[in-house]
């Protein structure tokens, strides 16, 4: 019997679409996972999917089946979850192992996708395969340079003075870099290129290097510093020497302990500095000590004095010599 042109015309679309379906079944694309070379099967269109999902929602290649997007999960089968990009999803699949569920997912993998683990791992119950998602973009920005603040002594100013001779600008520069993204947070940028827009320019203060003067009992005297300090006495005898002992009363420095020597911390008042003691007189820095800490100075007397000055709290003077 002839058959009619209609039923020709669909059992050669029932034909053509077998041919495809077969086609797109046993296609298969070499994807680099998690740094193994394996040869995964291309995925099919999404409306393929559709067409060929079972009743109860799942996409079936070969013997393995996961449900698809959207679709009921089945009653049977290993109940896990798959983190893709971060996104967990709740899947029921059949025995495999994580190959077997990469090769059969749908959402596919790009060349700097990861999956976590190793491929040949056996599928469990409460598995879960995690899917890094890598990217890479091009983004080129103009950012803002600053350029250092420059300083430049000026002996018209007294110590501890400054004043800005220019406020300079802040310059822009145009760069390219690359952007490697896993699950959309950033991992690395990469700078390619750099083209200056606009020149920064540094900002310059002046400072003050000319001494300031104080009158003292012994005239007027130049000074650097004025520090705020706490004053100690102490004598040769507080050395923890024997009168007799070569070393009694004498100094870090080789110095003998007397009036016009202090024992103060290098780190706030470097040795030998000349330094005006108020109610003391000029002394210069020669010992140190084990409780001369910070803004502390011992000023030396001979055996017998200094019970009068105690302890106090003054300004002293680094003077300019």
């Amino acid at each position: 019997m002839g058959r009619t042109p209609l039923l020709d015309v669909t059992l050669r679309a029932a034909a053509l679409g077998i041919a495809a379906w077969l086609v797109a079944g046993c296609t298969w694309a070499a994807l680099d996972i998690g740094g193994v070379d394996r040869q995964l099967p291309a995925l099919a269109p999404a409306a393929a999917v559709r067409a060929s999902s079972l009743s109860r929602g799942a996409v079936r290649v070969g013997d393995f089946a996961l449900p698809t997007p959207g679709g009921p999960a089945g009653a049977d089968g290993i109940r896990l979850t798959l983190v893709d990009g971060g996104r967990p999803a709740e899947l029921r699949v059949q025995p495999g192992t994580v190959l077997d569920l990469l090769r059969a997912s749908i959402y596919g993998l790009g060349p700097l996708d990861r999956v976590e683990g190793s491929l040949d791992a056996a599928l469990v119950p409460g598995m879960i395969v995690q899917v890094t998602r890598g990217a890479e973009r091009v983004e080129t920005i103009d950012e803002a340079v600053i350029a250092p603040t420059t300083y430049q002594n000026d002996a018209g100013l007294n110590i501890g003075d400054s004043r800005v001779v220019s406020t300079g600008h802040a310059g822009t520069v145009e760069r390219t870099y690359r952007v490697r993204t896993e699950d959309g947070v950033v991992v690395e940028r990469q700078l390619l290129t750099e083209v200056a827009l606009d020149a920064a320019v540094a900002p310059r203060i002046a400072i003050g290097t000319r001494p300031l003067t104080l009158e003292t009992p012994y005239g007027p005297v130049s000074y650097t510093r004025a520090l705020n300090v706490v004053a100690t006495y102490y004598t040769p005898a507080n050395g923890g020497k024997a009168p007799d002992s070569p070393l009694y009363g004498i100094t870090a420095t080789g110095a003998r302990a007397t009036r016009g020597i202090i024992a103060v911390d290098p780190r706030v008042i470097p040795m030998y500095s000349w330094v005006y003691v108020p109610g003391y007189g000029i002394a210069q820095a020669r010992d140190v000590g084990s409780a001369i800490i910070g803004d502390h100075i011992d000023v030396a007397f001979d055996d017998g004095d200094g019970a009068w000055w105690g302890r106090r709290y003054l300004t002293v003077y680094v003077l300019a010599r």
